[in-house]
């Protein structure tokens, strides 16, 4: 049973505000826009800045490509997010995307771009499963901050996370949920360099939340923010795609949302590593809008591959029945179930030369090397180790607090390095301070 931490005052009227303020049901939307040279990086297209043409504007669903005055149409739905994919040398001012509940239908969504001095050799940091949280158990926030701090010594052009980025939105009511989303935005606030981010599990909203007698906190399927919709909100699309210098980044969605039977026999609501179908469709359409020998970087929460599961063993927990309607139709839950399909036959012919992963907590780098491949699979260690206890361990092995250097360079992987920015757990603190 959920028991709510304010009273019940308090948290009814403030539901009562967040129902009225965003709609039920995703309604249709037709939405314009032109992308533009902000040359004084005001946000406004001003008399003496000109347009950008053939620019790639998507709402993960549809990917378009605007037309030589920089001008775009997309009919779409409130529900989802717009976000440009800007041109290797141009990067947003601001945020890339817009979410677009509470838009009405015809509105202008502008998307302003910066040039910036970008070329096939540069660094950036990839970190992964944060899980902040305010609870003073865990320490997490100073944690955090000291993470950002030293990230934030690197000389790099861009930093990518990983996913899990708060302790738990699967299980906290919408008020705790959205405290979590805005310290994880508070914290990461002090990078000078653009923050791309990718959805974890425990970035999904109310999915444990159901069957749980008269508790206000069940969140119904068909609310807005269930699932990946409070992300949206906060963090912006769930799979996307930008380009940095020649190299063209995609950041997917590796979650799936399922129903299985507990061992009560009852149908509950969980997750596991998959690319769903309408997002491969989606990864189709925007594979076509890039140039066939662009060296590709993949990202995404759950891992493609992994060899943790090989060193912890494979258990019957690990596995799950992810269609009710088909007894056969089985999965891993902690690897994507359909690696084969994503990378050998939508990415077939392409240049994939790292994937990025992680939800396993350890740093595990990988290498699938054939006749059509070279290509690198990294899970990247945990900012919070072992859930902000310590180092994260595994059948005998440890790992510390961290995150991954990446280097590319002549369009290939040229440079890996996992770096512990020194924290101690809690649990490492009371043995080490008594």
């Amino acid at each position: 049973m959920i028991r709510l931490k304010s009273g019940w005052l308090i948290f009814m009227l403030t539901v009562v505000m967040l129902i009225c303020a965003r709609d039920v049901n995703a309604v249709p939307l037709d939405i314009s826009g032109i992308v533009f040279q902000d040359a004084n990086a005001n946000g406004r297209l001003d008399a003496d800045e000109h347009s950008l043409p053939e620019v790639v504007i998507s709402d993960g669903v549809q990917v378009v490509r605007g037309d030589r005055w920089g001008r775009y149409r997309l009919s779409t739905e409130s529900s989802r997010v717009l976000f440009v994919c800007p041109p290797g040398d141009y990067r947003a001012n601001g945020e890339f995307f817009e979410y677009l509940l509470g838009h009405r239908n015809g509105d202008i969504v502008d998307f302003p771009l910066v040039k910036h001095d970008c070329s096939d050799t540069f660094c950036f940091l990839f970190f992964t499963d944060s899980h902040v949280t305010a609870e003073e158990k865990f320490n997490a926030v100073a944690g955090m901050k000291a993470a950002v701090a030293h990230m934030s010594r690197q000389e790099v052009d861009l930093v990518i996370s990983g996913g899990d980025l708060i302790m738990d939105a699967l299980r906290a009511c919408e008020p705790e949920a959205r405290a979590q989303y805005q310290l994880y935005q508070e914290l990461v606030s002090p990078l000078k360099v653009p923050l791309f981010n990718a959805v974890g599990n425990h970035e999904l909203y109310g999915v444990y939340l159901e069957g749980v007698g008269e508790d206000p906190c069940i969140v119904e399927e068909d609310d807005p923010l269930y699932g990946m919709g409070m992300y949206r909100e906060y963090l912006g699309p769930d799979h996307y795609s930008f380009n940095w210098g020649p190299y063209h980044f995609v950041v997917l969605n590796t979650l799936g949302l399922t129903r299985v039977r507990n061992s009560r026999g009852d149908t509950i609501r969980t997750y596991y590593g998959t690319v769903g179908p309408e997002q491969i469709e989606w990864l189709q359409r925007d594979l076509q809008m890039v140039p066939a020998e662009a060296p590709i970087v993949l990202v995404g929460h759950i891992p493609f591959v992994s060899l943790t599961l090989t060193f912890e063993g494979y258990h019957d927990w690990q596995v799950i029945d992810y269609d009710l309607e088909d007894p056969k139709a089985k999965s891993f839950v902690h690897t994507v179930n359909n690696t084969p399909r994503v990378i050998n036959k939508v990415l077939a012919g392409r240049r994939i030369i790292l994937a990025l992963a992680g939800h396993h907590h350890n740093y595990e780098v990988s290498r699938w090397a054939d006749n059509e491949h070279d290509l690198t699979f990294v899970t990247g260690g945990s900012i919070c180790g072992q859930w902000w206890a310590g180092d994260r361990r595994i059948a005998g092995s440890s790992w510390p607090e961290g995150y991954v250097l990446v280097r590319l360079k002549d369009g290939r992987l040229d440079d890996l390095r996992y770096v512990s920015y020194g924290w101690r757990g809690y649990k490492e603190r009371q043995i080490l301070d008594p």
